[in-house]
């Protein structure tokens, strides 16, 4: 008999769902329903997967179909029914029949597809952030799905539905194990990442070993997780991560490793090359594998434009490296290495043990895989490339296809199985919904003689763009033109004059076209019609947040001598937007590294942001900045508030704004409710917030949470504007005029700061009503 059976209604998701458990190391067989009286499975298959055909079927047919599968397929050890990752179809009765044929079971409802973008949050399922019910499944001709609660589409049943928060499965599997343990039929759990499918697959395990039998009810990740939680599938766990080694310093390289990070959610350790630090890196990486990243890399850290590299500096790099890779390897299991550089992978291979690298085949020219060949890691999965080959997408054939999947021994990379958790290529996740849904973000040119236009256009150029966010640059054709001639990308700059005539398509750049540029201006220099030009962007792009007609505005740097000379009177960006929306409260909110960063104080200088510091405003700065938490989606958020004075002024010796303003307004917070702590010496509670202590870390004054997230990761550090009824973030950089012009802007930040914003998107809808005009 299967181990695992599973029911499908279709035939495309019940033959995707096969294919994950095969992923698993399962056997998966797909076979359509009915089943022939007398049917068995052959021998040797573990996963048994039956297309139901029942997605559009009416309710009573569909239970008559669940349950003769069930009857002919005989018994398994994990039932598992497959529902669609936006829950059309007869998704409760199918469930309830499921249910009825094993008495005492129990459905754990997990539906969540986080690599597809549908999650579930406060039990409601979301596609790519938007709640199903607004979703396209919501407009399905044949099965349209009416409301985005999932215990609704379970109904009608006797059974007493019980729904377990997000908050729950962050707290681990003894959380999810405690709230599994009380009584209720069915129960619908909260995921948004794979992380959390695994830590309720174990919790559930949990309780399997004590006899409690589970109906799984997923998309497909969680049941398949389950089944290894259950020992049903190898290594009773899921395939490990890959580790990548890359010593190539070139810009090739670098916008190869940015497409991993758009693509597959890579994560990466910089090892300064002068100062390499092996157990340092070693450790670094530990702490992304363990936060569930499934592909994890080591990287050296490039030399500014034009700088030399030192031979002496280069050399130290590759056994470097190699000692890091070594340190990983002996305390967490890699599914699979890839190295970048011959020299590397040299390294990597002496410092492993290993003998030579066994070739199974070439992916790409100068780019191939294989295995180790002896030593310890003999048969580990190995691939390796030259720096400067491929395009901008070359690394992820090199991971194992164009999704990136582990490279395994006698598999070429390009079909080997994918790893999961590791995300599948967008497109192919946009079967089942257009992608004329993703948020609309409006992003301004900044000043066109600053690095504005090259970043905005390198950005939006970008083949994973369209996939994250339908981007539309607002400000002058003439001057992106320019910046596409000048930096020879092969890219059709498409002027519009409404959101309606934009295309948002790969290798196309849409710009609302403002007029306001009529020729070529001299780059990097003061110049009011650059201001004029980055101010009427400012505003159009505003207006069409307000409107609807963009879900956020993403924002590229201006220059504020030049807005002045053209007449402006704002102080920045942020005053500007304030004004257009008709706000007087808002703030500014960094996001790095999954911490946000708010500030007491901003633009002052240091004596008057001190004069500022009261229990008055740091109390009110206290609620805006756990306001803003909860806004953009963090449940029960700890927040942190920062020390003026060093060692948090050591009891009145080094200042007392600690013992008279700050720990009073901290008291009173909490006293309202807030789980604030406080003051925190400021050499210390952004590393704390960064290691995940805290969800939020109040700053008291402009440079002392700019330099923290900045030296943290200055290209990784987005800014948010918090307190405006619409959703904005931007680069948290200048207008670099001495580069200008030069091609050789990094637009990383630009990068971050678009991600940030097709992330946040969904949440805007809330922030007229949390900063409503009675308000501003």
């Amino acid at each position: 008999m299967p181990k695992v059976l599973v029911l499908g209604d279709d035939l495309t998701g019940s033959n995707a769902t096969g294919a994950l458990y095969a992923r698993f190391g399962l056997r998966a067989v797909s076979v359509n329903a009915p089943l022939a009286p007398g049917f068995r499975a052959g021998g040797g298959i573990d996963a048994l997967v039956v297309n139901l055909g029942t997605r559009h079927v009416p309710p009573e047919h569909a239970k008559r179909a669940v349950l003769d599968a069930i009857e002919r397929a005989g018994p398994a050890e994990l039932t598992v029914k497959r529902v669609d990752t936006t829950l059309r179809g007869n998704v409760g009765v199918e469930t309830e029949a499921v249910l009825s044929s094993a008495p005492g079971a129990r459905a754990l409802v997990v539906p969540a597809f986080p690599d597809a973008g549908r999650v579930t949050l406060g039990g409601l399922h979301l596609v790519d952030g938007v709640p199903l019910a607004e979703s396209p499944a919501a407009r399905d001709p044949i099965a349209p799905v009416k409301t985005s609660r999932i215990r609704t589409l379970l109904g009608p049943t006797r059974r007493e539905i019980a729904e377990l928060p997000l908050d729950v499965v962050e707290d681990g599997v003894a959380a999810v194990e405690a709230a599994l343990r009380r009584p209720a039929g069915i129960v619908v759990c909260d995921a948004t990442t794979n992380r959390h499918l695994t830590t309720v697959a174990r919790a559930a395990a949990r309780l399997a070993a004590e006899g409690t039998r589970w109906i799984p009810v997923d998309s497909g990740p969680f049941g398949v997780r389950l089944a290894a939680a259950l020992g049903l599938a190898p290594g009773h766990g899921t395939v490990p991560p890959v580790l990548a080694v890359v010593g190539s310093i070139t810009g090739q390289t670098h916008d190869q490793l940015l497409e991993t990070e758009l693509v597959l959610d890579a994560r990466y350790v910089d090892v300064d090359p002068r100062r390499p630090d092996p157990p340092g890196t070693a450790a670094a990486a530990r702490k992304l594998l363990e936060a569930g990243h499934r592909v994890v890399g080591i990287r050296t850290r490039a030399p500014a434009p034009g700088t030399p590299v030192d031979p002496a500096v280069a050399a130290r790099i590759p056994p470097a490296l190699g000692e890091a890779a070594r340190l990983v390897l002996g305390t967490h299991r890699i599914g699979g290495l890839y190295a970048t550089g011959g020299d590397i992978a040299v390294e990597v291979t002496k410092s492993l043990g290993a003998d030579g690298f066994e070739i199974d085949t070439e992916v790409l020219p100068l780019a191939v895989a294989g295995r180790l060949s002896g030593g310890p890691y003999s048969g580990l999965p190995f691939a390796t490339k030259g720096g400067l080959i491929g395009g901008r997408d070359a690394h992820r054939p090199s991971f194992g296809g164009p999704g990136g999947e582990a490279p395994g021994p006698r598999r070429s990379l390009g079909c080997h199985r994918r790893l999961p958790g590791t995300p599948e290529p967008r497109p192919g996740h946009r079967k089942e919904e257009p992608v004329s849904d993703l948020p609309i973000l409006a992003v301004t040119l900044g000043d066109p003689v600053g690095i504005g236009p090259e970043i905005t256009l390198k950005t939006l150029a970008e083949p994973a763009a369209p996939q994250l966010a339908r981007g539309l640059a607002v400000g002058d054709a003439l001057v992106l033109d320019r910046v596409a001639r000048h930096l020879g990308l092969p890219v059709e700059i498409n002027p519009v004059s409404t959101v309606d005539e934009a295309r948002f398509t790969t290798g196309v750049v849409d710009v609302l076209d403002l007029g306001v540029v009529t020729e070529d201006l001299p780059w990097g220099e003061v110049n009011p019609t650059a201001g004029a030009a980055a101010v009427r962007a400012i505003e159009v792009a505003t207006r069409l947040a307000l409107d609807g007609a963009a879900d956020a505005v993403v924002t590229a740097p201006i220059n504020k001598e030049a807005i002045w000379a053209a007449g402006s009177q704002h102080l920045g960006h942020t005053e500007m937007l304030g004004e257009l929306t008709g706000s007087t409260r808002f703030n500014t909110m960094f996001w790095v590294s999954g911490l946000k960063i708010f500030f007491a104080t901003r633009h002052l200088s240091l004596r008057e942001a001190i004069e500022r510091i009261t229990k008055e405003n740091i109390e009110h700065a206290i609620r805006e900045a756990y306001t803003a938490l909860e806004v953009f989606g963090t449940e029960k958020p700890r927040l942190a508030v920062a020390a003026l004075n060093p060692h948090g002024g050591e009891n009145g010796k080094f200042g007392d704004e600690e013992i008279v303003a700050i720990a009073p307004a901290v008291a009173a917070a909490r006293a309202a409710g807030l789980d604030v702590v406080g003051p925190i010496p400021a050499d210390s509670v952004f590393h704390q917030g960064i290691q995940g202590r805290f969800d939020g870390v109040l700053s008291l004054y402009h440079d002392q949470g700019h330099i923290a997230s900045k030296t943290y990761d200055f290209d990784g550090t987005v800014s948010v504007t918090v307190g405006l009824p619409i959703l904005r973030t931007s680069v948290d950089h200048g207008t670099a005029f001495d580069i200008a012009g030069t091609g050789r802007a990094s637009h990383g930040t630009m990068v971050a700061a678009f991600k940030a914003a097709a992330t946040l998107a969904p949440y805007a809808r809330k922030l007229p009503a949390i900063y409503p005009p009675s308000a501003r």
